[in-house]
């Protein structure tokens, strides 16, 4: 479960039931909140923030629900809002996606020796850091 707390009025306005956030795994832009769980299923999802209800799954094969991508502990959305970066710390990899191509994955990086653990995007120019359980924090 996922609560809103408004920290004005000290008490939560709302709750999204899915997520299981683990980690840095939130990231909002606009109405849309992007979530990244610790789960088999649905491990990438996109939220509208108004109604609280799921606006859709990113798979992380497209088109198909990989259940071996356990572990999405981390992920951010760049500030034009129309990419997704995240990681995968069972699959070992970060995958860029598209979002006005139906969140197609189109940038890929895999065989890390460990799982990665947090991934961000720059705030000024085009790169992104991801660091994980190699202990390196690599910049592209």
């Amino acid at each position: 479960m996922l609560y809103f707390w408004d920290v004005r009025d000290k008490k939560s306005f709302g709750s999204i039931s899915g997520p299981s956030i683990s980690g840095d795994a939130i990231d909002i832009k606009g109405n849309v909140l992007l979530t990244g769980s610790w789960r088999n299923n649905n491990q990438l999802e996109l939220w509208d923030m108004i109604s609280r209800k799921k606006i859709q799954n990113v798979d992380w094969e497209h088109g198909r629900s990989i259940e071996t991508a356990w572990s999405i502990p981390a992920n951010s959305v760049k500030k034009d809002a129309e990419t997704i970066l995240a990681g995968c710390s069972t699959r070992n990899e970060v995958k860029v996606f598209d979002r006005e191509s139906d969140n197609r994955p189109f940038g890929k990086i895999g065989n890390m020796q460990k799982g990665i653990y947090s991934v961000d995007f720059a705030n000024t120019y085009d790169a992104f850091a991801f660091c994980g359980g190699d202990g390196f924090v690599h910049v592209y």
